[in-house]
């Protein structure tokens, strides 16, 4: 399973027509925390339980995902988008060479 951390600066997916259509505009900031490609159903792979070997990572991400939105919040979302849109979490097979 991959697992990042998106920002974006422009929102364009038919699932923020609501917020468009509220705010008359395409240009609304978003965090999103990405889950990879789905191997079957998408609906059940989005709305689905995490797989036991999934969890860490989860772990992982949410605190990442709140660092990113914090720093968002106090430097802009260019340096959010700087330090966190390559994240991803440590894989429980990885040595930690680079």
């Amino acid at each position: 399973m991959m697992i990042w951390i998106c920002l974006r600066e422009v929102c364009v997916s038919a699932a923020e027509a609501a917020i468009i259509a509220q705010t008359g505009t395409k240009n609304i900031n978003r965090l999103k925390i990405g889950i990879g490609p789905a191997v079957f159903d998408t609906v059940d792979h989005v709305i689905g339980r995490f797989a036991e070997s999934e969890v860490s990572l989860f772990r992982q991400a949410f605190p990442a995902a709140a660092d990113a939105a914090l720093l968002w919040a106090d430097k802009g979302i260019g340096d959010a988008m700087n330090k966190y849109n390559n994240w991803r979490p440590v894989m429980p097979d990885d040595t930690g060479d680079k």
